[in-house]
């Protein structure tokens, strides 16, 4: 068996079995910690739904995303979750060399058939943002307007006992489509409503974050300590609220390099993440990531 994984390395990783061995090979030998240091930085990639085929922006085809894990396993970059980021910033537990984050937001089905098996063949890890409200729906809430499918407790369960995946928080409702609600005020992401007092802003965010944890504590086991902003949209009242809640850390959407050091628990908040679709090929994926 050993001469075969020899001759299928030589032979330029030239189908699935050769890219699983090595994938699984790399990620062991990555894990041996980084020498002890005081400040690292984080690529996060940025992805939210699969689909046979992409349409440019926010849907990445099959191909493509199974071509860029290919590429990023190959390369000997680790995917960490976020209570290793946590570990790292809080602790100073050393991060694997090579580390990455691969994030999806909105907690869509594809995470779960088509993403789930790409990545646990490659030995790469994700972490879903999911939308509580849109748990296992494939409708929108009251409306019955037909919505992509999002994956349910059932598959969050899987998925995070499989150790490939983190669940953590997208807010519960907090992510609303304008055209499909049928009533108003419209809480498209994160950010308090014209009008909207303090308190009542704050009471409405916390009982939104609280219901958010507990959909998916409930089904996945899993402790809820990172949001990802809707829309990437945030400010100092939506931080201050959900550090009071117990969230220690928050990813934006804007697209750029995180650098994390020992004991400065600030910077896990406003995380950077890159977009990434079928418009970056799996090269340009590497040297996007590369620090």
């Amino acid at each position: 068996m050993r001469a075969m994984c020899t001759k299928i390395r030589l032979k330029g990783l030239a189908n699935r079995i050769g890219l699983l061995i090595v994938g699984a090979v790399l990620c062991l030998l990555i894990q041996t910690p980084i020498r002890s240091v005081e400040t690292v930085k984080l690529p996060i990639l940025m992805y939210h739904h699969i689909a046979e085929t992409g349409d440019g922006g926010s849907t990445i085809s099959a191909e493509m995303f199974r071509a860029q894990m290919e590429a990023v396993a190959r390369a000997g970059f680790c995917a960490v979750l976020p209570e290793e980021v946590l570990a790292f910033v809080r602790d100073g537990k050393p991060l694997p060399r090579n580390a990455f984050m691969i994030t999806f937001d909105d907690g869509y089905f594809s995470n779960y058939d088509l993403a789930f098996p790409i990545l646990r063949e490659r030995g790469l890890r994700a972490t879903v943002f999911a939308i509580g409200i849109s748990y296992g729906r494939n409708e929108y809430k009251d409306t019955g307007i037909a919505i992509t499918p999002h994956f349910g407790a059932r598959e969050a369960g899987e998925m995070v006992g499989s150790g490939v995946f983190s669940i953590q928080s997208h807010t519960y409702d907090f992510h609303q489509w304008e055209a499909f609600e049928s009533g108003k005020p419209i809480r498209s992401n994160i950010l308090q409503l014209q009008g909207e007092s303090d308190a009542d802003y704050a009471d409405a965010l916390r009982r939104d974050f609280e219901m958010s944890r507990a959909v998916i504590e409930v089904s996945t086991g899993e402790r809820v300590i990172a949001l990802a902003y809707p829309g990437g949209a945030w400010d100092v009242a939506a931080q201050r609220v959900l550090r009071d809640c117990g969230v220690l850390m928050t990813f934006t959407t804007e697209p750029v390099m995180n650098e994390l050091t020992v004991g400065d628990m600030s910077g896990l908040f406003e995380l950077g993440r890159f977009a990434i679709g079928d418009n970056v090929t799996p090269d340009e994926l590497v040297k996007l990531i590369t620090t």
